[in-house]
């Protein structure tokens, strides 16, 4: 809590005599002078919170009160009134006793000489706290037609029996147009003692009160919801086809007991031939729901219907609700299904997540055709059934094919050692040319005798076994793999030397966590035995993350990397970590390093920058790259954007430093800023405040010993405008994000001092700018700049 509302909330607390803690009979208002009423009204806000939440506090005893308040509507007593009563419905603090608030605003409801607005807000209350004993007062409500409708809606909010009741009372006293709208409410309630109000209200001669009752019939699961649907489909099926199918789902979703009444009204919708396709999806994904052989039949076959909202009901049906029907199916059927069927059920199956589907899967891996092994093979990867481990062996022993690939795939996603010791086995019992296929899937699994079979194979012969070792053995680190791999990339085969460089890098990488030292070295014979510059730029990037001090050593041998072409930014990145990592008694070799590596502009350049400061060394990456830094603001200037824009505030007539000047009957004043940013941008959110649709001005002053040609190269968001010693220069209206150098223009300095005005505008959001003077061959510009 700031200070202000502590000392208004002590102030309030001492004028009641902390009456607001002690006990209060059940019955007990506040009076109009409570110090707490009062306060509402106050003009300091931390007054008003204090007695509102001392308000709440005190419960029911507040509500009346409250209400009156709420009903003069004197701001912004009216206000703290409406917000307080809310917080007071809205079941929070548990402390508070709702039951006794809910009375009270239902006995305000009553009084018919408040406000129709203050008596809706008092339904919206009740809406929120009210149970049965608000249910009275809301139905009496719903006589007045100022909050009828307010009042229903609250009641359709409370789920209790006597709200059901009081909705059903209404329904012959309503006219049309309420009468729907309590039909509606009912069927939010669907309790079963409205049936009877509702299976009347079917009867009715209006269309929109029929069309109702049935819709809220079809929420409620029960016997005569089914019959009554189901008669008025029979004779009117435009209007119950939908809450035929919502019925539908109602009963699906109460349980087995009524599944027997869905798979009845299932069977009659199946008949029609005006459903849209909408209502053919909804009913095939219902009729998945239910089961059994017919539904089945249904799904398979709408997997061809030309219409492609319809079709992708059954894919969807398909995946949600497998099972023996719809997968028996399916393989009794297969060789009579077209293509396109097939590749549409394997992926419904792969992304059910059901083993009850490997069925139908195994069938497809059996296919004669090479797109559908394809597909089965996926969907057995994201099924991950263990019970097709045998057909995935099988399949990756065979030639090299887009299905071999497939089951190597999903074998590599089925965990378990079981899986892993089925594939030792079938390893240990292929042939040289089947071995290559197993040992890369199982090279992707972490076994212990996983890394024996890769290096055993790594120190072979076979020169395609070996390939496929050198790769695996990135994902088992050890010093002998090391060895193996930093051999293959230094005498090893020409087709092997890349592969070995990669793996030893992929080792170094899963090896930096727990053995940096390890790691580093890895990753040193790694940039010496590299065979292109993304070898060298991965091995250069891991040098520079591994942490342990100990590889500082190794700066000597990253440093030169800094004046190789590909790599020197991500050598001066790793060199630079290596830097800040030198002990203080190789200060000066770290100076040089960092110094050498700052002017690449690495990714850690910050830091090192950082770093150097802290090593006393005097460094301004954006002085030396002739950004200006040091400025004066005045501003923000709001308005339209088209005004602020095109109107001339008093900065383009004279800049006075000391005096400032005023605009929109405000008095602006200039204050300093200087940006920290390596590339010269500025902050406008920081450096005048975080203003939208607003312009502001900076006005920089330097100095240069001789006359000569510049460009001024700009940044900003968004438009942005340039004066150079009273003359324009530049204008670019945006709107853009602010980065260095996306505008140029050519200017002109003379011998001493050199003025800049900006004008900077901000349609929204981000606010900032930057500005750099070069030569004209792109050389940074020598100035001094004016400081306070």
């Amino acid at each position: 809590m700031n200070t202000r509302l502590l000392c208004a909330s002590l102030m309030i607390l001492t004028a009641m005599g902390c009456q607001m803690f002690a006990p209060r009979p059940a019955q007990h208002v506040l009076p109009a002078d409570d110090p707490r009423i009062k306060a509402l009204a106050s003009p300091d806000e931390a007054a008003r919170v204090a007695a509102s939440e001392s308000l709440v506090a005190a419960g029911a005893a507040s509500v009346p009160q409250l209400v009156a308040i709420l009903d003069r509507g004197e701001e912004p007593a009216a206000k703290m009134a409406h917000h307080t009563l809310l917080r007071l419905a809205a079941r929070a603090p548990e402390s508070i006793d709702h039951a006794p608030v809910a009375t009270a605003l239902a006995a305000a409801l009553a009084d018919t000489e408040l406000s129709a607005g203050t008596r809706n807000e008092l339904c919206r209350c009740l809406s929120d706290v009210g149970r049965d004993e608000s249910v009275e007062a809301l139905e009496a409500a719903m006589a007045e037609p100022a909050i009828r409708e307010r009042a229903r809606w609250a009641l359709a909010r409370i789920d209790t029996d006597a709200a059901t009741a009081a909705l059903v009372r209404q329904l012959d006293k309503a006219d049309v147009e309420f009468k729907v709208a309590l039909l509606n409410a009912l069927g939010e309630h669907a309790n079963m003692e409205s049936l009877p109000a509702l299976k009347a209200a079917v009867a009715s001669d209006d269309p929109a009160v029929r069309a109702a009752a049935l819709d809220a019939l079809a929420r409620i699961p029960h016997a005569d919801s089914c019959e009554t649907i189901l008669a008025a489909f029979k004779t009117e099926p435009a209007m119950a086809t939908d809450g035929l199918l919502t019925l539908i789902d109602t009963l699906l979703d109460a349980g087995t007991e009524h599944r027997r009444s869905a798979k009845d009204a299932i069977a009659a919708m199946a008949a029609c031939t005006s459903l849209t396709p909408t209502q053919r999806a909804r009913l095939l994904y219902a009729s998945a729901r239910a089961g059994g052989r017919a539904s089945a039949r249904a799904v398979l076959d709408a997997l061809a219907d030309p219409n492609p909202h319809v079709c992708s009901a059954a894919i969807e049906a398909a995946a949600a609700t497998v099972g023996p029907d719809i997968v028996g199916l399916v393989t009794e059927e297969w060789g009579s299904l077209t293509t396109d069927t097939r590749l549409r059920l394997l992926d419904a199956f792969g992304r059910s997540g059901k083993p009850a589907a490997l069925p139908a899967l195994l069938m497809g891996a059996r296919d004669a055709e090479m797109d559908i092994r394809v597909a089965a093979f996926q969907a057995i990867g994201r099924l991950n059934a263990d019970g097709a481990v045998a057909t995935l062996i099988a399949a990756v022993q065979g030639p090299p094919a887009p299905d071999r690939d497939a089951a190597e795939a999903a074998l590599a996603r089925l965990g378990g050692d079981n899986v892993t010791e089925r594939l030792i086995q079938a390893y240990a019992d292929a042939s040289a040319d089947e071995k290559t296929s197993l040992l890369a899937v199982l090279s992707w699994r972490q076994h212990p005798d996983v890394a024996g079979l890769l290096l055993a194979a790594a120190t072979g012969d076979n020169l395609e076994l070996h390939i496929v070792a050198a790769t695996g053995l990135r994902r088992h680190p050890s010093a002998a793999a090391a060895a193996v791999l930093t051999a293959d990339a230094t005498t090893g085969p020409a087709e092997l030397r890349q592969i070995a460089v990669e793996s030893l890098l992929g080792m170094a990488w899963r090896t930096e966590a727990y053995d940096p030292a390890a790691a580093a070295t890895m990753y040193m014979d790694g940039l010496k035995l590299a065979r292109d510059d993304e070898q060298r730029r991965t091995a250069l990037g891991g040098i520079g993350r591994v942490v342990d001090p100990t590889v500082t050593e190794l700066l000597p041998q990253v440093r030169p990397w800094m004046a190789t072409d590909g790599v020197r930014t991500d050598a001066a990145m790793a060199a630079g970590a290596l830097a800040m990592r030198l002990p203080e008694s190789q200060k000066e070799e770290a100076v040089a390093v960092l110094t050498e590596a700052v002017a690449l502009r690495p990714d850690n350049t910050r830091a090192m920058v950082k770093h150097l400061r802290a090593l006393g060394v005097d460094i301004d990456l954006a002085r030396d790259a002739g950004c200006v830094t040091s400025w004066w603001f005045i501003g923000p200037f709001t308005g339209d954007d088209a005004a602020t824009w095109k109107t001339a505030y008093f900065p383009e007539k004279d800049v006075d430093l000391a005096a400032g000047g005023e605009a929109d009957g405000k008095t602006f004043a200039w204050k300093h800023h200087r940006t920290q940013d390596f590339d010269g941008i500025v902050n406008l959110w920081d450096a005048v405040g975080a203003e939208n649709h607003a312009v502001a001005y900076a006005y920089a002053e330097i100095i240069v010993a001789e006359a000569q040609d510049v460009v001024l190269r700009l940044g900003s968001d968004d438009g942005i405008i340039v004066w150079l010693n009273g003359e324009p220069v530049h204008a670019n209206p945006g709107p853009r994000a602010c980065s260095p150098d996306q505008d140029r223009a050519a200017a002109h300095l003379t011998a001493g001092t050199n003025r800049i005005l900006v004008k900077v505008q901000n349609r929204g959001s981000q606010w900032a700018f930057c500005l750099r003077l070069t030569t004209p061959g792109d050389a940074p510009v020598k100035f001094e700049q004016r400081m306070p």
